[in-house]
């Protein structure tokens, strides 16, 4: 049967994806280069559910992109208190307070992100290059030690920067998942009963049978 605009299945769904299909907008924008307008997306997903620490996080990323890295932090920030555990986000801060030459906190990020996962090289990486900043070489020495020991490779990374922002999609793959997600925001926000009953596209289809909770998730 269809998802009736005014039942609780369509409203559950509707509650949360709107959210998830900007954030992933976002990503798709980022992958075409156009940061400014991946921001604009993350807003809005933000401003349906602004506990969701992905959200802030990509909106981080993009903000560091730009080299906006003080607004980056801030956003960082928000997705810490909301998920204080993940490592990531941690590491992704001290990459912002690197980009501000403020490498005590960016030191400090970076040790709370291998309090929570000793074993990522990057982080280890990044920790080492915030050392040698600091001309603390036998430390930093040691850091890039490590981070090699774990696996870590020099074709990595040529720059400290948030490890998320590499894994944006290539640019025909951005435009194709971006236009999904903008026609789901427009379904969702009309009422999937506004949609022609001819239409029997894949999303439609997955919308009215409810199919969204294992196979939408957010990219970032």
């Amino acid at each position: 049967d269809d998802v009736a605009s005014g039942s609780w299945k369509y409203q559950r769904i509707r509650g949360w994806l709107p959210a998830i299909a900007w954030n992933n907008k976002g990503w798709a924008l980022s992958g075409l280069g156009k940061k400014e307008e991946a921001i604009q997306a993350y807003n809005k997903a933000i401003s349906i559910n602004s506990k969701d620490p992905s959200s802030w996080n990509c909106k981080g990323n993009a903000l560091a992109d730009l080299g906006k890295h003080d607004e980056a932090v801030k956003a960082y920030g928000r997705a810490i208190e909301l998920d204080p555990k993940d490592a990531i986000l941690w590491n992704n801060k001290g990459a912002a307070f690197y980009g501000l030459s403020r490498y005590e906190e960016a030191l400090e990020a970076f040790n709370k992100a291998i309090e929570i996962d000793p074993q990522e090289a990057l982080i280890w990486h990044f920790k080492g290059e915030t050392l040698k900043a600091l001309n603390r070489t036998e430390e930093s020495d040691s850091a890039f030690a490590k981070a090699k020991e774990l696996g870590y490779r020099e074709e990595w990374s040529h720059e400290l920067r948030p490890p998320r922002t590499a894994h944006l999609p290539a640019i025909p793959e951005a435009r194709r998942r971006g236009d999904q997600e903008e026609r789901l925001v427009e379904i969702l926000e009309e009422g999937i009963d506004n949609v022609p009953q001819s239409d029997n596209s894949k999303l439609v289809n997955s919308i009215r049978n409810e199919r969204f909770s294992s196979n939408i998730s957010y990219h970032c």
